[in-house]
């Protein structure tokens, strides 16, 4: 009976420092939402801008739910250079291996209303980046920069800029103003004209995307959706790894997805599909898509 005792004394002492641990946990992720929640609700309901910073907040919120603390959104106090008070909330989605993209995003906010908002995607082997408050243009105020230092291969990102008599090198760099971010630099993104090609390997498919518009803004994350339908009155065995692929001419690209419908056949008339997420870095104005079909054997 004595021994029972001690047991359950014993087990009481580990088990209560546990669900201590667990129930702050709990706290700290609900409030961690929570953030994301409003940031979500204060971005405007339309427009391709808007549209993109929603993505791109549920990306690093999907990184966040995976990797814990090292994206865990960071709130900052600020003045804005009007004099007003304004917070800064960072965003970090860092790549977990090499080669990898690394992004992060800065809202400004204004009495917890959404102000404004900028994001940088970078590709690990051309550049590393920090996004930080510092002061960029020596006027005493601080401002929010996305910092550039060496990627594996170097600091070979073509947006890097620096002003004279300053070391550093940034990628972006904005004032920050009651108004919104206000760029120290030109804006490099363009506009690109998207064509698409398919291939469905000489298989008896329709393939078909919907939701990619016209022209992309380069470097803001969009979403759309690949359909595949067998037109036949035959089975078509799918790739259990990933019934399709991409490549895009004349640029790089980011693409995730949900989870994988891994049915192994695909029965005559049925339909398959994915929703995707891009975000495109293009080297020419026009870009083509060539989204080809993965047949199993």
């Amino acid at each position: 009976m004595r021994t029972f005792v001690l047991l359950a004394v014993a087990a009481t002492c580990w088990l209560g420092p546990a669900s201590a641990q667990e129930g702050d946990d709990k706290s700290k992720q609900s409030a961690t939402d929570a953030i994301f929640k409003e940031l979500a609700a204060g971005l405007p309901k339309d427009g391709q801008r808007a549209n993109a910073a929603r993505l791109e907040l549920e990306y690093c919120h999907e990184h966040h739910q995976i990797w814990g603390f090292l994206s865990t959104p960071v709130q900052k106090p600020v003045k804005t250079k009007d004099g007003k008070p304004a917070e800064i909330i960072f965003l970090n989605a860092p790549a977990m291996g090499m080669p990898g993209t690394d992004f992060s995003m800065a809202f400004l906010l204004a009495e917890k209303r959404v102000v404004d908002w900028v994001s940088c995607w970078t590709y690990n082997r051309t550049a590393n980046q920090e996004l930080l408050l510092e002061d960029v243009d020596g006027d005493g105020s601080s401002d929010v920069a996305f910092r550039a230092s060496d990627g594996w291969w170097g600091l070979l990102d073509k947006r890097k800029h620096s002003r004279p008599g300053d070391k550093r090198k940034w990628l972006y760099a904005y004032a920050i103003t009651a108004k919104g971010f206000q760029s120290f630099f030109p804006n490099t993104e363009r506009n690109l004209k998207v064509k698409l090609s398919y291939d469905t390997a000489d298989q008896p498919i329709r393939l078909q995307v919907k939701g990619l518009p016209e022209s992309l803004r380069e470097r803001q994350m969009v979403r759309c959706t690949l359909s595949a339908t067998n037109s036949s009155d035959k089975g078509i065995a799918i790739k259990s790894a990933g019934w399709f692929s991409l490549e895009i001419d004349n640029a790089g690209h980011l693409m995730t997805y949900g989870p994988r419908d891994k049915r192994p056949i695909l029965k005559p008339g049925e339909t398959i599909s994915e929703e995707i997420r891009l975000v495109v870095e293009g080297a020419e104005k026009e870009v083509t898509m060539h989204w080809t079909f993965m047949p199993g054997r």
